[in-house]
């Protein structure tokens, strides 16, 4: 089972100069450079900490970050993909991959993936109430099939932040069945 969701939102020159302290945006770079904003793990763990709200008040087991960070290491991968070569999509442009190829391939054993992406908005609170209006990102985040994620917050790019968090479904046991996993749901429009 694989599902994913996307929102961008605009952006604005004061983003930019607040992350990166230019107002440059770099449009003429061949390349945008991803950069860590220096509270990207305080912004992560805001992100989980919300999306965890929305599913207790659910009555929805809360997500945790697997053991080994993998997830969040997929998710920091794909995000500066996204910064540098200039794309917001969940699938690769250019190599075609999906969260379930790049979560599988990292080594992480998952029955079900997930992936939710935005960019543009300015904090963890807004990507959340972004996503929970959109029918497709709450049912991702809603879930009862995830159990773990990884979140990264990485800055650069066309829309100055971006935010991927991907969910699994980790496949622990050795009695667990390998059903193949099918390719993410389409995208959602974007949001002005």
């Amino acid at each position: 089972m694989a599902a994913s969701a996307c929102l961008l939102t605009g952006c604005t020159g004061d983003m930019r100069s607040a992350l990166t302290g230019s107002d440059d945006d770099s449009a003429g770079d061949p390349v945008a450079r991803c950069t860590t904003p220096a509270d990207a793990e305080i912004l992560a763990n805001q992100l989980l900490q919300l999306i965890n709200l929305e599913r207790s008040e659910r009555g929805i087991s809360p997500v945790v970050p697997d053991s080994d960070d993998v997830l969040a290491s997929v998710a920091a991968d794909y995000a500066c993909s996204m910064v540098e070569e200039r794309f917001f999509s969940h699938e690769h442009p250019v190599t075609k991959t999906t969260p379930a190829k790049r979560i599988t391939s990292s080594g992480y054993r998952a029955s079900a993936v997930g992936e939710n992406l935005a960019a543009g908005q300015r904090s963890a609170g807004e990507v959340v109430k972004q996503w929970m209006n959109s029918e497709l990102h709450r049912q991702n985040l809603l879930s009862p099939a995830w159990r773990e994620a990884g979140v990264a917050v990485r800055a650069g790019g066309t829309y100055d932040i971006y935010w991927v968090i991907e969910l699994a479904a980790p496949r622990r046991m050795e009695w667990d069945f390998e059903y193949p996993i099918p390719p993410p749901q389409a995208e959602t429009t974007p949001s002005p």
